[in-house]
């Protein structure tokens, strides 16, 4: 549905990469605090296929994602299946004996495999000294740090070796933004080291971004200062911009990813001219996913920043309202012939997994999904952080954070739209990640409870339509995987 020249999409899906599937990963913090991660795995699979007998399949392929290789230290954890499929899970730091990761930069903005690190705390209230802080379920680590936000990345501005265990202190402080702030009592399972003198990282692999190929399609990954590398995504050189395959209007094309999102406000008192979500000065979009739920997407332009008065719908009411969220306009859309077309394809095997590429018309490739064939070829993707190992789960399934339709917190319910198929809710809250089969059977839900360490009652959204969760299954009913240094 659209208004004038923006996509009237009333939806509280304010993502930057529309999905079918997300995979619920429950993450522990200091045995208090727990949280739902949505991993984005795959854009919109399974919506339909466009095959080789529509579109000329190019003779070779240029660059194909995900690829890695490991370098003289840096080398790959991998996921690999009994049937020989592999997913590449992390790295591992062969000269430290640890595994690492790239997801922050050091204080001079050099991006580094930094191992595993525990909290910095201090003892004192000036927060002049340090000690390291873990828990007794988490696994031993030899460094400390402090992870800030500088600008639009995540840097360790302080980096200590850890040396041995220490008494538990009496209080401790942490330093914030504003200041050393505290005092707290340590908990009962928290565990402390004393720490050496501060150290630079320069001694741990560095990593610098690269793209590859030579077509419009080309990988886009980083490369280690010791030859290790990975491409992890499309890039499409006309547009400037990485891509991800997700259903267009004629086919599966490799649309702009990065893009803003349609926020769930308005420009006008009518509630009829939607405004798109940008993220604020760290992003810097291009396009507007419309964000068509399980069916064809729909790319527009991205219009003038916003900054008059916004609206919301509340039920059947446009109110006017504020937001702290950097809006801006929703232009024309674009036509989809300006994105690359390309067709998936079944690849088989003699195994139980049976992957599925997407070939790009000039020669970029991409690993979509597999087809589970022991579960009449169901769709399926790799799923971690359920507490039972990587297994591939599947990826047509709707997504339940702690909703549940009766006041036990037992019937899971998730929020669907008529054109998803899914078979299965995952469901997460703080007792852990479970997968149900979608009862269908089950009479639309009248109340709305959520598990957060208690059933407590929460408010149902009844224009939404939703389905209740059924059968629970057990993981090992999908195919699983081991992990593997290679």
């Amino acid at each position: 549905m659209v208004a004038t020249t923006a996509p009237l999409i009333q939806s509280s899906y304010q993502h930057t990469a529309r999905t079918t599937f997300v995979i619920l990963e429950v993450v522990g913090t200091l045995d208090t605090l727990w949280c739902a991660r949505a991993m984005v795995l795959v854009a919109c699979l399974g919506c339909g296929r466009l095959e080789f007998d529509e579109l000329d399949e190019p003779d070779d392929v240029d660059v194909m994602v995900p690829s890695w290789g490991g370098g003289t230290r840096l080398r790959p954890r991998v996921y690999v299946f009994p049937d020989g499929q592999r997913s590449l899970e992390g790295w591992y730091d062969s000269e430290l004996a640890t595994p690492c990761f790239l997801d922050a930069l050091d204080a001079d903005g050099v991006r580094r495999c930094f191992p595993r690190a525990m909290d910095l705390v201090f003892t004192d209230a000036a927060c002049t000294l340090p000690v390291g802080l873990t828990t007794d379920t988490l696994p031993a680590t030899a460094w400390a740090g402090k992870k800030e936000v500088i600008g639009c990345d995540f840097r360790w501005t302080r980096w200590y070796p850890a040396l041995a265990p220490v008494a538990a202190p009496q209080q401790i402080y942490v330093l914030g933004s504003t200041g050393c702030a505290g005092p707290t009592a340590p908990m009962a399972s928290h565990v402390f080291y004393t720490l050496g003198p501060a150290a630079a990282p320069t001694g741990l692999v560095s990593v610098s971004d690269t793209v590859r190929g030579t077509r419009r399609l080309r990988a886009e990954g980083w490369q280690a200062d010791d030859g290790a590398f990975s491409l992890a995504t499309l890039h499409d050189a006309a547009l400037g911009t990485q891509c991800q395959v997700a259903e267009s209007a004629d086919g599966l094309r490799c649309l702009p990813a990065g893009s803003a999102g349609v926020s769930v406000y308005f420009s006008d008192p009518a509630c009829t001219r939607s405004l798109a979500i940008t993220g604020g000065g760290c992003f810097a979009p291009r396009y507007v996913w419309g964000y068509e739920r399980c069916s064809a997407q729909r790319i527009y332009e991205l219009g003038a920043p916003h900054s008059g008065a916004i609206y919301a719908q509340n039920g059947a009411v446009c109110e006017l309202t504020s937001s702290t969220a950097a809006l801006a306009a929703i232009g024309p859309e674009v036509d989809a012939s300006t994105f690359v077309l390309g067709a998936s394809r079944e690849e088989p095997t003699a195994g139980r997994l049976v992957p599925v590429h997407w070939h790009g018309s000039d020669g970029g490739q991409v690993l979509l999904n597999w087809l589970d064939t022991a579960r009449d070829s169901e769709s399926c993707v790799l799923g971690t952080g359920f507490g039972s190992g990587a297994h591939c789960t599947p990826s047509e399934a709707l997504v339940s954070i702690a909703d549940y339709a009766d006041a036990s917190c037992v019937v899971p319910i998730a929020e669907n739209e008529p054109a998803c198929q899914a078979r299965y809710i995952y469901v997460s809250d703080s007792r852990g990640v479970s997968v149900h089969e979608i009862d269908t059977t089950a009479s639309a839900p009248t109340t709305r409870f959520q598990y957060f360490g208690s059933c407590m009652p929460a408010t149902l959204d009844t224009s939404k339509s939703y389905e209740s969760g059924g059968v629970v299954l057990s993981f090992s009913d999908f195919e699983a995987a081991v992990e593997v240094i290679e």
